[in-house]
């Protein structure tokens, strides 16, 4: 069986009306979902972990640890120092994305000034369909992604770029 779960109402439109055999319903910025515990074998999440803040990315790694039974596999993608660096490059080159140019004002150089993880460049790209301060780019080192997701999930393997030649890619089990 194919679940699918998204945040803004149109998009779960959309798949509902466009692909066949999948199960597609709208969930809460927040955890909880409506899946029952020990629930999926296989949890897939693209583009997701890189918009929640640190805080946000915890309550969403102990939902899916819920839901996917023991052994179970969770992939998800992170933006990693590799996006970071392409990112902020462009910005310095071109002059571009005002919400990234106020981190060059404060000097930052890369994500380990940062400890880690940085989490408060603002994406008010859904609009009005999560909170005002939701929404996010985050950008994380692989070894703040293993330290501080390994508190959920055997972390299995992390690929750099592993997703779109841009993306990290992040494959843990669920430990029985």
């Amino acid at each position: 069986d194919l679940y699918g779960c998204d945040v803004v109402p149109e998009l779960v439109s959309w798949c509902s009306d466009h692909l066949e055999g999948g199960r597609f319903s709208l969930i809460s910025p927040f955890p909880p979902t409506h899946f029952e515990d020990n629930y999926f074998d296989f949890v897939f999440s693209s583009s997701v972990m890189t918009h929640l803040n640190r805080d946000v990315q915890k309550l969403w790694l102990e939902e899916v640890r819920r839901i996917l039974r023991p052994g179970g596999v969770f992939v998800t993608s992170t933006l990693g120092e590799s996006a970071f660096l392409r990112d902020f490059s462009y910005v310095r080159k071109r002059g571009l994305r005002a919400r990234l140019k106020a981190l060059l004002e404060r000097e930052v150089r890369t994500l380990d000034q940062c400890g880690g993880i940085l989490d408060d460049i603002t994406n008010r790209s859904l609009g009005s369909a999560v909170p005002a301060d939701y929404y996010r780019n985050v950008y994380q080192t692989a070894g703040y992604t293993k330290r501080t997701w390994s508190e959920y999930f055997e972390i299995v393997q992390y690929l750099e770029r592993g997703l779109d030649h841009y993306q990290d890619l992040v494959v843990m089990l669920r430990p029985a």
